[in-house]
C-alpha cells in the first residue's frame, strides 16, 4: 500500500492493509518506521505503526480507500473517529511542483459518541529514513520557521553513491505547521512515546549524540494539542520526505534538482508545501475523480483499482532536475532489477501513464536519452539501453551490462517520441522534434536493415536472452518505422514521411505472412518457429497511432488464442515460459485488445493476481501465472513498468 512514495528515495509502503499494525518500509523492504499516537481524555492510542513495549491500544480500523493519488485509512476508537490520509501528489502541467520530493500525511479527528474529547495527536519518523542500511551512524538538527522541522542525515556523508539503495547523502525532512500546540522531542523511540503518552505533549528536548539507525533507536517527534473536539473536523499535518544535493551526475556534472530552482532552501519549500496543503489535496482529489471516473467507464471497477495502485509507483521511479540546457529533465531509475537509469525499455513499458497523465513529461523523460545519443560519446545507430547506474549517468555501461537492443530501443524511441507529438501538436512538437531530426532519421535507417525478421538480438524480456526473428520485435520496428514516418512529416519532410510510411506499410505485410502459424489459429513468437506462440503487446502501439499496419485478422486471431491461453492469473510470456508472465506486458494487451472478449478477461485475471499476492507493497510485475507467485530469480517491485495500467485510458482519449 503507497504511503509517502515521490520518487527513489522517497519511497515508503505498508507491506499490508492495516495501518496500526505495521510499520512502514521501503520499496525494497528496508525499515522506513512512522509511529502515530492519539490521546484521548488521557487515555493514548496508536493509529500508525506498530510500537511495542508501550502497552498501548490500537484503534480499530474501520476502512481503508485508496485513490491513484492518496491512501485513506480511517480508525475508530476512545469515542473518536481519525482519518489519516497520505498523499503523493502528482501534478501534470506543473515540474515545479511534481519536483518537490515531499508527501503530505493529514490527519482529521471528529468525536462519534456525542461527547466533546480532549484530544491530543503525535506522529514521529524513524532515523531509518535517513539511511537504509542498519547501524549507520546519523547525526540530525531541528530548527523553526513557518513550520517546525527535523533534518536527519548520515554522520559521513558520501556525495552521489548509495548505501542499501538509499541515498548515502542528503537529510531526510519531517515538518508540522508551527503552532502554539506544536511540540517536539527526539530520542529514543520508547522514552519518547512514553512521554507524549503520559502527557500529551512533547518536551522539546532534542538529544544531540549521534547514533545509529536501527529499530528502537532515536526517533523525531511532532506532536500537537488540538484541545476540545467535537463532532467537527479538527484537522493536522505532516510533511515527510528527503532532499539531495545535488540530485544526480550528467557525464561528469552535477545536476540539481529541479526544487532548487524554485526554492532558496528545503525549509522554504517544506513551509510552502504545508501552507498550501489544501489546495494540493483538492488538485488531486480532482484528479483522482477524473482517473477513477475514466478508467470505470473504459474497463471497469478492477481496472480501476489497478489504475490506483499504479500511478504513485509510476512517478516513484522519477527524479526531477535542472538539465545542463536549463531545460527540466526527468530521470527514471530502474529500481529493484538492476538500478540502471532512464533504462529506454523501461521508459516505454512505463510511458502510456506519462502520455496520459501528463504528455510535457514525455520530452523531460526522452531529452537525458537524446542529449547523450545526439554527442560525440554515443557513436551506435541505434539509442543507448541506458545512462549508467544510479546515481551516476555517464553513459551506456560497457561489456556485459550494455544490453543492445537495437530494433526494440528504435522502435521505443520513435513511437513515444510520435505519440506524444500526437497529443502535444503545433510548434511545441515541432520545436522538439526539430533538436534531434538527425537521431530520428538514424534510428529510421536501423529499422530498415533489420526488418521485417530482426536478427537475433535482446528485447525488453532480456533475461531470457537473444532472440532471433522475434514477431512481437518485429511488429514493435514495423510501427516505429511508421512512427518515424509521422514525426518526418510534423518536420515537413513530406517526401520521408510518405516513404517510410510506404516502407512500414511493405515490411507489416511480409511480417504476418512470415509469422503466421499453418494453422492459422496463432502468429509464432518466432518466425519460422512452428508451435510456439507469444504475447503480442507491442500490437498495441499500432492501435495508439492509428497506423493500421495489423491488420483486424491478425487481432482477432490473437485475441482467441490468448483466451484459450490464459491461466488463473494471466498470460505465460511465451509457449517456452508457462511459468513467468509481465503484469505490465499484459495490461497493454489487454488494452489493445479491449473489444474483444479477452481484453476484460484478461483486467478480472490480473486483478485476481494483486488481489492474491501476499506481497502488496509495492506491486511485483513479474511472477508466475499459474500460481500468483512471485519468481526467486526475478522477484522485483517498485518498478515504474506498471506505468502500463493506463494503456487503455490512452487509448480511450485524453484526461477529462
Amino acid at each position: 500500500m503507497p504511503l509517502a512514495v515521490r520518487d527513489p528515495y522517497v519511497s515508503a509502503w505498508l507491506q499490508g492493509t492495516d495501518l496500526a499494525t505495521q510499520w512502514a518500509a521501503g520499496w525494497d523492504g528496508s525499515p522506513m518506521s512512522v509511529c502515530g499516537l492519539v490521546r484521548v481524555d488521557r487515555e493514548t492510542y496508536r493509529w500508525c505503526g506498530g510500537p511495542e513495549g508501550l502497552g498501548l491500544p490500537r484503534l480499530r480500523q474501520t476502512s481503508l480507500v485508496v485513490t491513484p493519488t492518496r491512501s485513506s485509512f480511517t480508525l475508530e476508537g476512545g469515542g473518536i473517529r481519525l482519518v489519516a490520509e497520505w498523499l503523493s501528489p502528482i501534478e501534470p502541467g506543473d515540474p515545479r511542483l511534481q519536483s518537490v520530493p515531499l508527501s503530505l500525511l493529514t490527519v482529521a479527528v471528529s468525536s462519534v459518541d456525542g461527547r466533546a474529547h480532549d484530544v491530543s495527536l503525535y506522529c514521529d519518523m524513524s532515523g531509518e529514513w535517513a539511511s537504509w542500511a542498519a547501524g549507520q551512524e546519523i547525526v540530525w538538527e531541528t530548527d523553526r520557521t513557518a513550520a517546525r522541522h527535523w533534518s536527519v542525515r548520515l554522520s559521513s556523508e558520501r556525495p552521489l553513491s548509495e548505501m542499501a539503495e538509499m541515498a548515502a547523502w542528503g537529510s531526510a525532512i519531517f515538518s508540522t505547521p508551527a503552532r502554539r500546540s506544536t511540540s517536539y522531542e527526539s530520542g529514543a523511540a520508547a522514552s519518547v512515546r512514553a512521554n507524549f503518552a503520559a502527557a500529551g505533549r512533547l518536551s522539546g528536548r532534542n538529544d544531540p549524540i549521534p547514533q545509529a539507525a536501527q529499530p528502537g533507536g532515536p526517533v523525531f517527534a511532532l506532536a500537537h494539542q488540538l484541545g476540545s473536539v467535537g463532532r467537527g473536523l479538527v484537522v493536522a499535518e505532516w510533511s515527510l520526505g528527503h532532499v539531495e544535493s545535488p540530485a544526480i551526475e550528467y557525464m561528469g556534472r552535477p545536476l540539481e534538482p529541479l526544487w532548487t530552482a524554485h526554492w532558496e532552501s528545503w525549509q522554504k519549500m517544506a513551509d510552502d508545501f504545508l501552507g498550501q496543503a489544501e489546495a494540493a489535496r483538492a488538485r488531486a482529489i480532482r484528479l483522482d475523480e477524473a482517473i477513477t471516473s475514466a478508467a470505470r467507464a473504459a474497463g471497469g471497477p478492477e481496472y480501476a483499482a489497478l489504475c490506483a495502485l499504479a500511478l504513485r509507483q509510476a512517478y516513484g521511479g522519477c527524479q526531477l532536475v535542472v538539465g545542463p540546457t536549463g531545460r527540466p529533465w526527468a530521470f527514471l531509475k530502474e529500481l529493484s532489477s538492476d538500478g540502471d537509469i532512464s533504462t529506454v525499455d523501461i521508459i516505454f513499458d512505463a510511458c502510456p501513464v506519462f502520455l496520459y497523465i501528463d504528455p510535457g513529461f514525455i520530452p523531460m523523460l526522452l531529452e537525458p536519452v537524446l542529449h547523450y545519443a545526439a554527442s560525440p560519446r554515443w557513436s551506435k545507430r541505434y539509442p543507448p539501453h541506458s545512462l549508467g547506474f544510479w546515481p551516476i549517468a555517464n553513459g551506456n555501461p560497457v561489456g556485459p551490462s550494455a544490453e543492445p537492443m537495437p530494433v526494440w530501443e528504435s522502435g521505443a524511441m520513435l513511437s513515444m517520441a510520435a505519440v506524444w507529438a500526437d497529443r502535444v501538436q503545433g510548434k511545441t512538437a515541432r520545436a522538439f522534434l526539430a533538436r534531434y531530426e538527425p537521431l530520428w532519421a538514424k534510428w529510421a535507417a536501423l529499422l530498415i536493415s533489420e526488418l521485417p525478421s530482426p536478427p537475433a538480438q535482446l528485447t525488453t524480456i532480456d533475461y531470457l536472452g537473444h532472440a532471433p526473428h522475434d514477431t512481437n520485435l518485429a511488429v514493435l520496428g514495423i510501427v516505429g518505422l511508421a512512427a518515424a514516418g509521422r514525426i518526418a512529416g510534423r518536420l515537413g519532410a513530406e517526401r520521408q514521411a510518405a516513404q517510410w510510411g510506404e516502407q512500414a506499410a511493405q515490411f507489416a505485410a511480409r511480417w504476418a505472412q512470415l509469422a503466421a502459424n499453418p494453422t492459422g489459429h496463432h502468429l509464432e513468437s518466432h518466425m519460422g518457429w512452428q508451435g510456439t506462440w507469444s504475447n503480442l503487446y507491442n500490437a498495441y502501439w499500432d492501435a495508439v497511432l492509428g497506423t493500421g499496419l495489423v491488420s483486424a485478422e491478425v487481432t482477432t486471431t490473437e485475441a482467441e488464442w490468448y483466451q484459450s491461453r490464459l491461466d488463473k492469473y494471466g498470460l505465460p510470456v511465451a509457449s517456452n515460459t508457462p511459468q513467468l508472465a509481465r503484469l505490465d506486458q499484459q495490461l497493454i494487451t489487454a488494452a489493445w485488445l479491449h473489444d474483444q472478449p479477452v481484453g476484460p478477461e484478461m483486467i478480472r485475471t490480473l486483478a485476481r493476481y494483486v488481489n492474491h499476492t501476499d506481497f502488496r507493497a509495492p506491486l511485483p510485475d513479474t511472477y508466475d501465472p499459474t500460481n500468483g507467485e512471485p519468481l526467486s530469480r526475478y522477484n522485483w517491485r517498485a518498478r515504474p513498468v506498471v506505468g502500463a495500467a493506463y494503456g487503455l485510458l490512452l487509448l480511450k482519449g485524453p484526461l477529462p
